[in-house]
């Protein structure tokens, strides 16, 4: 009879590609889309790969898959170009470094681009304490504990 199909995996395939489609990006190659941020009337543009877009951003998939759409070129009004920059290097690596102060502003961002990826790393950094209950989160420990006492049944308030 016939032998038994093998399936091959590998556990560093995404890691490769997506390496190698930032350092396309950061070369300038292959890049099929430019996105024109403006900030009030500060203008930044960013190249990028549309597949990339629209695979990590609903508002971006919206745009791309619409049959009316200019596919090479995209304005974004009202958002900083840090901002944009800090989600495109999330989208391309899974990961970015913001100064904690910049996080809402962030994180305000990926609720607009519609990346849910990038807006659960931001809420963890605002609030780090999660109820394993409800996911309640808190930005401090203490309320957390305070809040877990909710799920036992006792009384919070003691007379």
């Amino acid at each position: 009879m016939g032998s038994k199909a093998v399936q091959l995996t590998s556990g560093s395939h995404h890691e490769h590609i997506l390496a190698s489609l930032h350092d396309l990006r950061l070369q300038g190659q292959l890049s099929d889309v430019t996105v024109q941020v403006d900030y009030e009337g500060d203008v930044e543009e960013f190249h990028a790969h549309q597949v990339m877009l629209a695979a990590s951003s609903g508002y971006f998939k919206k745009i791309l898959l619409s049959p009316h759409a200019s596919r090479d070129k995209l304005s974004l009004s009202n958002m900083h170009s840090e901002d944009f920059s800090a989600f495109l290097e999330f989208v391309y690596t899974g990961k970015v470094e913001v100064a904690r102060h910049k996080i809402g502003s962030v994180q305000a961002a990926a609720e607009f681009l519609d990346c849910d990826d990038l807006l659960k790393v931001c809420g963890e950094a605002i609030s780090p304490f999660a109820c394993d209950e409800c996911d309640a989160r808190f930005t401090q420990k203490h309320m957390l504990a305070y809040h877990k006492r909710s799920h036992t049944g006792k009384t919070i308030i003691e007379h």
